[in-house]
């Protein structure tokens, strides 16, 4: 696996470092394949002013495709009319997975249900309070969390959705 570096504009850098931009669309010059890492030093300026700014950020390469446009391109004559999109997928990694939020939220409303129980087992054997408080405030505090959690999952997604816009 080798570094690749090439030049990129303060415009495009700071979308890449963000996270929003996770392709590059490159001109064919180099040699790079999967696993490659790919330098992207920032660059300001035009012609003999252009200088390198300092910042760069390196990025492992997962997927490479090469393009032979020359035919494509005359097969193609929309393209010229319309134009192209690049589009970006999600990644999965990135993606909100409300599921696995629930399981850990409802690992944390039992180790409350198990604390609680065990604090009314001391505030029973301190205050000699009758036995069948336990399950009656060990409910109550499951009914309380599940009510709670699910009101927080519903405003994070909410969250993640607008965020997503």
């Amino acid at each position: 696996m080798k570094t690749v570096t090439k030049k990129i504009l303060p415009e495009w850098f700071e979308t890449v470092k963000s996270g929003q931009k996770r392709y590059e669309l490159r001109l064919a010059d180099f040699e790079i394949q999967d696993g490659d890492t790919l330098r992207l030093e920032e660059w300001v300026g035009e012609g003999e002013h252009r200088k390198f700014t300092g910042r760069f950020i390196e990025k492992k390469i997962d997927y490479v495709r090469k393009v032979d446009m020359k035919d494509w391109l005359l097969k193609q004559p929309e393209i010229n009319e319309k134009g192209m999109y690049v589009l970006q997928f999600a990644n999965d990694k990135d993606e909100y997975d409300a599921q696995s939020e629930s399981y850990g939220l409802l690992f944390i409303g039992v180790i409350f249900a198990i604390v609680a129980g065990l604090l009314v087992n001391i505030i029973h054997d301190y205050l000699k309070v009758y036995k069948f408080i336990y399950p009656i405030v060990v409910s109550a505090g499951l009914l309380i969390l599940i009510k709670v959690t699910g009101k927080m999952l519903d405003a994070n997604l909410n969250k993640r959705k607008r965020s997503k816009k």
